[in-house]
């Protein structure tokens, strides 16, 4: 197959053998940066024609979470905005974006969109998918936004087209981080059942913005299925306090294995018991939340979440086995720090001036993607200029990355053993409020106790 890098919109939904080498190096880093967990892809036939809607909470890094589940070459869709220079333009052609226009693009760029939809049409026709993120923008909070109608516009005019024979899926997918920007955050990817356009089609042939309307109303519905949906303002925080905390708890009061998938099945059931608490018994959804917000003040001097689950003989001894490991293999972190001191640098300090914190990792992972293999292949060359040898320097090269993700590891567990002193020491230092934050602890966990899932 030829080795072809497309920048024409023309040839956007064609196999590019450039694009697919890029993006095979590009998911093995995802991986690293957010290792995936992928429920419900067995229910969706590659063989239909289709059009996956996830949720939008973390900028680029949605739509590669989707790019990567699988080997395909799906067209995505993004605001026109991002096109204007013209570089930039090729760049995102050969990466399979297209550009939707809005009236804050400007009234007279939206007859622009006619070029666009006929292209979707032939990018459907020929069964290759399209993503398109319905919420229109991102958002940093765990609930799914008003869906715009470009998305019900796009699979209804394309059936239109042609004469409803296209039975067209919009397959809801559901993102969920345990941390937006954090290197090594798990994911979650869930697909739901696909909807079914058509059914809808009779409706749409009577009065296209009822069709609309309803389409995306199924849409919103079963996309809230597949992902954490928080749709109370006011108790938020509150409620991401009791998830955070206690649904790790639920999946180990049942033995279950921790996956993520359980994680958000426990966290699903303790929002909808909230919610019903929240309308049947205002008094004691109050108390509930009282306790939360209470216990997070708490751990909130503790810059951090305590696993109150495990005993403090349980940590201590941890600590114990934990601290002489980690000052054994201090030197594996010193030397995978200075050795990878450049990239990690030059990373952080594009990073540190992004405005927008869900934009963060979008930055940190593209400019790591190229940052970090061109920066070691410099010192692989500055250290085979200094040393003569070849040999060594290869060694070196291949070093660099693994020390890196060594480095990585030492930092995580070093972290996970500072929080258990903190924790400890807390209990010492402050044990009134350290009693405190065990009495609303189990006041929550009380909550949680009886709840079926």
């Amino acid at each position: 197959m030829p080795f072809n890098m497309p920048t024409r919109r023309d040839d956007i939904e064609k196999w590019s053998m450039g694009y697919h080498l890029l993006k095979m190096y590009g998911s093995s880093l995802f991986h690293i940066y957010f290792p995936k967990e992928v429920v419900g892809l067995d229910k969706i036939d590659f063989n239909d024609i289709l059009i996956f809607a996830p949720n939008h909470q973390n900028a680029l890094i949605d739509a590669l979470a989707v790019l990567y589940t699988k080997e395909w070459q799906p067209v995505f869709l993004a605001r026109a905005d991002i096109f204007k220079k013209p570089l930039l333009e090729k760049i995102l052609t050969f990466l399979k974006i297209m550009p939707v226009y809005r009236i804050r693009d400007g009234f007279s760029n939206l007859q622009l969109n006619d070029a666009i939809f006929q292209k979707t049409l032939e990018i459907l026709q020929n069964k290759n998918s399209l993503v398109i993120l319905p919420e229109g923008n991102h958002d940093g909070h765990r609930r799914l936004r008003q869906l715009k109608k470009g998305i019900a516009r796009i699979a209804f005019q394309a059936e239109e087209a042609t004469g409803n024979t296209m039975n067209i899926k919009i397959v809801p997918v559901g993102l969920e981080y345990t941390h937006y920007y954090k290197f090594g955050s798990p994911m979650l990817i869930r697909f739901g059942e696909p909807i079914c356009v058509s059914q809808y089609y009779n409706r749409y042939k009577e009065n296209p913005a009822v069709a609309n309307n309803e389409l995306m109303e199924e849409l919103a519905s079963k996309m809230k299925e597949q992902m954490i949906h928080i749709g109370s303002e006011e108790h938020y925080q509150a409620y991401e306090t009791i998830r955070t905390s206690f649904a790790p708890i639920m999946v180990a009061q049942k033995a279950l294995r921790n996956s993520l998938n359980n994680q958000f099945l426990a966290a699903k059931a303790l929002i909808s018991e909230l919610d019903n608490l929240a309308a049947t018994n205002s008094a004691k959804f109050n108390e509930v939340i009282a306790s939360a917000n209470r216990y997070a003040q708490i751990t909130e001097r503790l810059s951090f979440n305590p696993n109150l689950s495990t005993s403090s003989l349980h940590k201590a001894l941890g600590l114990l086995l934990r601290i002489p490991a980690l000052a054994s293999t201090l030197s594996v972190f010193i030397f995978g720090f200075a050795n990878n001191i450049l990239p990690l640098s030059a990373v952080a300090a594009v990073s540190s001036k992004i405005k927008d914190p869900q934009f963060v990792s979008s930055v940190r992972y593209g400019l790591g993607i190229f940052a970090f293999p061109i920066l070691h292949g410099l010192q692989a060359i500055a250290f085979w200029a200094i040393t003569g040898n070849a040999l060594w320097a290869l060694c070196y090269l291949a070093s660099l990355p693994i020390s890196a993700l060594l480095m990585h590891i030492w930092r995580k567990q070093a972290i996970y053993a500072w929080r258990n002193a903190k924790l400890l020491a807390f209990k010492l230092s402050k044990p009134k409020q350290y009693e405190q934050m065990i009495k609303e602890w189990e006041n929550i966990k009380q909550f949680t106790t009886n709840i079926k899932w």
